[in-house]
């Protein structure tokens, strides 16, 4: 009992003293190996990237304060099709190789979106078939499919003619 005493532990207030204690540790471990160690744990470290211009942000205003597309375009200038950039202390692979692309796109349940990206565009859009992921996004293309069918197009065809003869009317009218 005299060892427990003198880690603080003979009343309820030392316990918490411990308790935020260890928490507190825990959050200057996790933060020191984010920001400083994670690059030499990490299967990525090895590859080229913009140096962060802010310990919280990343490059992130960098990106923003640039017009579209230009920071990447500057990137793969400068590092190649496939780098590592740091958007609010989290570093994202960022590739424009066409095979990538192309091997991502085909094997989408490997690859998904990040939690928030995937929050915020279910928020902004709904958890329709372009934002929907995983089986979510099988059921729904499985459900639409014989919507696409050739009898199905043809039968539409009509309506499509129709409308862009009316567009084309009002437009050039």
């Amino acid at each position: 009992m005299d060892f427990l005493a003198r880690l603080g532990f003979d009343s309820v207030r030392g316990a918490l003293i411990n308790a935020f204690g260890v928490l507190a540790l825990y959050g200057v471990w996790k933060a020191i190996y984010r920001i400083w160690l994670a690059r030499w744990f990490s299967l990525l470290g090895n590859l080229p990237g913009p140096k962060r211009t802010s310990l919280f942000w990343g490059n992130i205003r960098e990106r923003f304060n640039a017009g579209p597309g230009e920071m990447h375009e500057q990137w793969v200038k400068q590092y190649g099709h496939t780098f590592l950039k740091v958007i609010s202390q989290t570093r994202r692979l960022t590739t424009f190789d066409p095979k990538a692309l192309a091997y991502v796109l085909n094997h989408s349940a490997q690859w998904q979106k990040p939690e928030i990206t995937r929050s915020f565009l279910a928020d902004l859009f709904g958890k329709g078939v372009l934002f929907a992921e995983g089986e979510a996004h099988k059921r729904q293309r499985r459900v639409m499919n014989p919507s696409f069918a050739i009898s199905h197009v043809r039968e539409l065809t009509n309506v499509f003619h129709e409308k862009s003869q009316q567009v084309f009317v009002s437009v050039f009218s």
